[in-house]
C-alpha cells in the first residue's frame, strides 16, 4: 500500500493537533485506501511513571531514581520502532494489517519532551473491532532523504541505544546500553476505547499511540555489579513491560 503525500500530511497534521474534523481530507483518504473502513494513524511517545495520577513535569534530560537506589541520567537514549501488526477481534483466518511507516524506521529520541507525540504512519483497517497490535522494535537503518534521520551515528544499526550516569552514595557509574537484535511486544487493544476495543467505521479515522515508560528501563540493576548482557537483558525485558497503546494522541497516567 503506497503512501500518499496527503496521508503523510494529514499524520504530520495530527501531530500538533488533537484529531481535525476535515471530513473532506479524511473521505480521501478512505478513498485511496479502504473500501469499508478507516485509515488508522499511528504515534509514538514516551513518559515517566506517574505520580499521584500525574505525569511529573520534567526539565532537561531524563533523571530519575531506581527502584535500588540508584538516581540515573539519560545523555543519550534511542529507541527505535521499525513497525506494527494489528490483529481484528474475530480472529478470522490469518487476517492482519501492517503499519506503514509513512518516514520509514523510527528513532525516538527519549530527550525530547515528555508526552509529546511523533507520527509513525498509518494502516487501512477494514470496520469492525481491533483487539490487539504487535509493535516491532528494531535495528535503525538509515533510509532516504525523506525518511526519518538518526541524530546520532553510533546509534545506527541498534534497536536500543542509551549512554547514562548512575549514581549513589557518591560513586558515580558511566553506563551504555547497546541492543542490535529486533523485538517485537504484543499489546492488548481489548479496552482501549472506553472500556472496549479500538471500533473503526468507515468514517471515525482515529489514532492510537505507543508510549514507553522509561524509567523502569533499569529496575533491578546494581551498577555497582553487573554485567553488559544482564543490562542489555534487563533493558528490553522492561521495554516489553512498559510498551503500552493508547486511543488518540493523548497518553493518560
Amino acid at each position: 500500500m503506497a503512501a500518499s503525500t496527503s496521508a503523510r500530511a494529514l499524520t504530520t497534521l495530527l501531530t500538533g493537533l488533537a484529531l481535525s474534523t476535515g471530513c473532506g481530507v479524511f473521505d480521501q483518504l478512505n478513498d485511496n485506501y479502504a473500501d469499508d473502513g478507516s485509515v488508522l494513524s499511528v504515534f509514538v511517545t514516551h513518559h515517566p511513571t506517574p505520580e499521584d495520577g500525574t505525569f511529573p513535569p520534567r526539565v532537561g534530560a531524563p533523571t530519575f531514581m531506581t527502584d535500588t537506589g540508584w538516581e540515573v541520567l539519560l545523555d543519550e537514549a534511542f529507541i527505535t520502532t521499525v513497525g506494527a501488526t494489528f490483529f481484528p477481534c474475530d480472529g478470522s483466518g490469518n487476517y492482519q494489517a501492517d503499519l506503514e511507516m509513512y518516514w520509514g524506521a523510527l528513532p525516538e529520541d527519549l530527550k525530547t519532551q515528555d508526552l509529546d507525540t511523533v507520527p509513525a504512519g498509518g494502516v487501512a483497517l477494514d470496520s469492525g473491532g481491533w483487539c490487539g497490535v504487535r509493535v516491532h522494535y528494531g535495528p535503525f537503518e538509515p533510509g532516504g532523504s525523506d525518511d526519518y534521520q538518526m541524530p546520532n551515528p553510533d546509534a545506527i544499526g541498534t534497536t536500543v541505544f542509551i549512554r547514562g550516569l548512575a549514581s549513589k552514595d557518591g560513586v558515580d557509574v558511566p553506563f551504555e546500553v547497546r541492543v542490535a537484535e529486533p523485538i517485537s511486544v504484543l499489546v492488548s487493544m481489548t479496552e482501549i476505547q472506553q472500556g472496549k476495543p479500538l471500533k473503526v467505521t468507515d468514517a471515525n479515522n482515529p489514532s492510537v499511540t505507543i508510549s514507553k515508560n522509561y524509567d523502569a528501563f533499569f529496575h533491578g540493576v546494581d551498577f555497582n555489579n553487573y554485567t553488559q548482557e544482564e543490562l542489555n537483558d534487563l533493558t528490553l525485558g522492561a521495554l516489553v513491560e512498559e510498551t503500552r497503546v493508547s486511543f488518540g494522541t493523548t497518553v493518560r497516567p
